[in-house]
């Protein structure tokens, strides 16, 4: 019998992409047949193996049923992020004889041994390079974008390979409304070109945004500035900014895989300081970040 790793798909594309890089890991660690369940799939932009199965829908034994009880009574839907996840922590010894591994915020180490031969269903975001940066080679390679998405962009990523590019991605619409996502602040962008401006010899931006008329009438960009269009969906856009030399991003995780996927050499990434207002665990920060 062949022993599973469920991890429940949550969230759109940026957030989907951690959790496959966290399942992939583990299925790479335990061996064991790794599923995705959810609803709303957002990686078939990519050539993923054909042997991880992705279903709507997922059943629990009895135990996980416990195990999902005893989380959602020690971590009430009010309770602060900083705390749920510190109760988190606590609960992984029992969590993990139950056979589930829950850490919605921030980075908990999972109990790879424990996962082994056994069935185990994963609930969180898992957003930290930390749960698959030993298979980080292998997981870039199956985050490889399918000849027609890329053909459906081709004019815009030949100029995007052709200047010396810079993304800029302004999260704007809920996270101007949510007050622990209101982090990215019009300074910030403004101080962030202008840090590129002096170190860059003539960059291009490239802007990309879910409001970027508003965007663009925030930030003073110069003239050579070129607007990825709204007609561009989440995938066309993502792999777009993958192709940018330089990045400026958002506290997103869909920012942090455009800058994650470029691979330039001498690639400058400048990310705000903060990634949540608030008590929020959050452990996405790489070494060769700029903050500002």
């Amino acid at each position: 019998m062949s022993h599973r790793i469920i991890v429940k798909q949550q969230g759109r594309l940026g957030n989907q992409m951690f959790e496959y890089a966290f399942g992939r890991a583990l299925q790479l660690a335990t061996g064991s047949e790794l599923i995705f369940a959810g609803a709303n799939n957002r990686l078939g932009c990519f050539g993923l193996p054909q042997e991880i199965n992705f279903v709507s829908d997922y059943s629990v034994n009895f135990l996980q049923r416990i195990a999902l009880h005893v989380h959602t009574q020690f971590t009430k839907r009010n309770l602060a992020l900083g705390k749920r996840h510190r109760r988190e922590y606590a609960l992984l010894p029992i969590m993990k004889r139950l056979g589930v591994f829950v850490c919605q915020d921030g980075y908990i180490e999972p109990p790879v041994k424990s996962m082994r031969g056994c069935d185990f269903l994963c609930l969180g975001y898992f957003q930290s390079e930390k749960y698959f940066h030993q298979y980080k080679s292998l997981i870039l390679q199956d985050f490889r974008f399918k000849e027609d998405v890329k053909d459906s962009c081709k004019n815009l990523a030949s100029e995007i390979q052709s200047c010396e590019s810079v993304c800029v991605h302004v999260r704007l619409g809920d996270y101007e409304t949510i007050p622990m996502y209101n982090v990215t602040t019009v300074e910030y962008f403004i101080n962030a070109i202008d840090y590129i401006r002096k170190k860059i010899n003539n960059p291009h931006f490239f802007l990309f945004s879910n409001d970027t008329k508003l965007a663009l009438s925030r930030l003073n960009m110069g003239d050579k500035v070129t607007i990825i269009p709204d007609s561009m969906d989440d995938q066309q856009s993502l792999y777009l900014g993958s192709l940018c030399k330089h990045h400026i991003i958002s506290n997103s995780s869909y920012s942090w895989w455009m800058q994650y996927l470029g691979l330039h050499a001498d690639q400058i990434v400048i990310a705000p300081s903060r990634w949540f207002n608030g008590d929020v665990p959050c452990d996405l920060y790489l070494s060769n970040w700029m903050t500002l």
